[in-house]
């Protein structure tokens, strides 16, 4: 019984220090998250400014401008793929034939190829953020959204 009175008298008298250990760890904690946050948007900025992920931009956005998905058409989406609906829509789409279409998403592959090498720096910052704050994916979509609406904003497409 004493022990049990020795322990509570300890943990009162200790509560205001014990108190304080919560909120420096939350604020380290909240200093990690913030400096991560704005490491991570930086990165993030000076990828979707970059050369190779505007051209990769424009590809995607030209090429399904020709598509013209039919939202009435019933489609498989596990199997579906821009090139499988083409095929089966050709008619509806701006592209003049099936090898077009095929050109211009190589293209567009391709492009995608070139920017992941040349913004590696962006995608090992991300795997490494997963690796070692597997909770943070909230702050990776507000990020990528904040940036959007940014260059959104800047540059209107």
């Amino acid at each position: 019984m004493k022990f049990i009175y020795l322990t509570l008298f300890i943990l009162f008298f200790n509560l205001p220090a014990i108190a304080q250990v919560a909120p420096q760890n939350a604020t380290a904690v909240d200093t990690v998250r913030e400096k991560i946050y704005r490491e991570y948007k930086a990165l993030c900025l000076k990828h979707w400014q970059s050369p190779t992920h505007k051209k990769s931009d424009s590809l995607h956005k030209a090429f399904y401008k020709k598509v013209h998905i039919d939202k009435n058409i019933k489609f498989d989406p596990v199997n579906y793929t821009p090139l499988n609906y083409i095929k089966a829509n050709l008619a509806n789409t701006d592209f003049k034939s099936y090898e077009e279409a095929e050109k211009e998403w190589k293209a567009y592959e391709d492009s995608i190829t070139l920017d992941v090498a040349a913004n590696k720096d962006v995608m090992d910052y991300e795997v490494n953020m997963l690796l070692t704050h597997p909770g943070y994916t909230d702050l990776m979509t507000d990020v990528l959204l904040e940036v959007f609406y940014e260059t959104l904003d800047k540059t209107g497409n």
